[in-house]
């Protein structure tokens, strides 16, 4: 409350302008209820504090990460492997003589000859096909031989003979009649199951290969 309220305007608003409340003025702090804070404020103290810095600790340097597989790429770049891969074979002798290696596979649960130790190689040309070529006894109808082939195209079975495509390579010479690609394409992936049956082709009775997978069979 104003107990006496100036008459001149200015002396009127320099009235209001140094009007201060009473808790600032008389050093008892902010009080919501007087009956309780009708005192002065006792002072806050905090407790010292000790604030001590906890050591960095290093990465430790004698824990290797476990090593971890990587594929051969062999000599020709591949990095997924099956039965019967082709891959370019650098010849030590000429680098720029073609060759192609036909990675270990079975036929009907046996490892063709030659094979066995993943080195079988073969002297390929730009469009060479690489075949097997099958002999069977045609009484008997057992395999009598398995031969791994270059040759121009795939020849049709005759009585006692077959082949099946395992893939083919192309090759490119660049200046000095050097390689300048090689790239072999397998059409064959995986091992080979077949069997001999007796059928009927161009309404003739014939003897046919089948290729035998997961059940399925078709004529080679």
């Amino acid at each position: 409350m104003i107990d006496e309220t100036p008459e001149d305007k200015d002396k009127f608003q320099k009235f209001f302008e140094e009007a201060r409340p009473t808790w600032q003025n008389d050093n008892f702090g902010i009080r919501g209820n007087n009956t309780q804070t009708n005192r002065e404020q006792a002072p806050v103290s905090w407790p010292p504090v000790t604030v001590v810095a906890q050591p960095s600790l290093a990465a430790p340097t004698d824990i290797e990460p476990p090593a971890r597989p990587v594929p051969s790429t062999g000599e020709g770049g591949n990095t997924v492997f099956f039965s019967f891969l082709l891959e370019q074979f650098i010849d030590p002798i000429n680098a720029d003589n073609p060759k192609v290696l036909i990675r270990d596979g079975e036929v009907n649960g046996e490892t063709p000859p030659g094979m066995g130790t993943d080195e079988y190689t073969l002297d390929v040309y730009d469009g060479a096909f690489i075949n097997l070529i099958v002999t069977y006894d045609t009484s008997t109808l057992a395999v009598t031989s398995l031969t791994f082939a270059v040759e121009a195209n795939v020849a049709a079975p005759t009585l006692g003979t077959f082949r099946i495509e395992i893939g083919r390579t192309y090759v490119d010479f660049g200046v000095g009649g050097h390689i300048s690609s090689f790239t072999p394409v397998n059409t064959q992936c995986g091992d080979i199951n077949f069997q001999l049956i007796y059928g009927a082709n161009n309404g003739q009775p014939a003897l046919i290969p089948v290729s035998v997978y997961s059940g399925w069979v078709s004529a080679i």
